[in-house]
């Protein structure tokens, strides 16, 4: 299961005073969907998928990556899971 944590923390910097806010994942036996070939696929994931793969995101082409990046407020992440660096995305919407 994938546990999203919302954080919140403030960043002062030069005299500005602003709230940021990110996903920080957490895993616990999650499984990550690693192929989805057509844009149109994307759409049929239910929110909370997590997906990605251990090559930085090039396996999902230009196209299935910009769907992707459209039901996500938050992006691609960098995240070590074990002993491997995987490049994820959690759908929201």
């Amino acid at each position: 299961m994938a546990i999203d944590l919302l954080v919140e923390y403030v960043e002062i910097a030069l005299g500005r005073i602003s709230i940021k806010r990110d996903i920080i994942f957490m895993f616990d036996n999650t499984e990550i969907v690693t192929v989805v070939t057509e844009p149109r696929e994307v759409t049929s994931l239910p929110a909370g998928t997590v997906v990605g793969d251990v090559w930085g995101g090039r396996s999902f082409t230009d196209n299935v990556a910009v769907a992707l990046e459209r039901r996500s407020s938050q992006g691609w992440k960098d995240v070590d899971r074990g002993d491997q660096r995987w490049t994820l995305i959690a759908l929201e919407r």
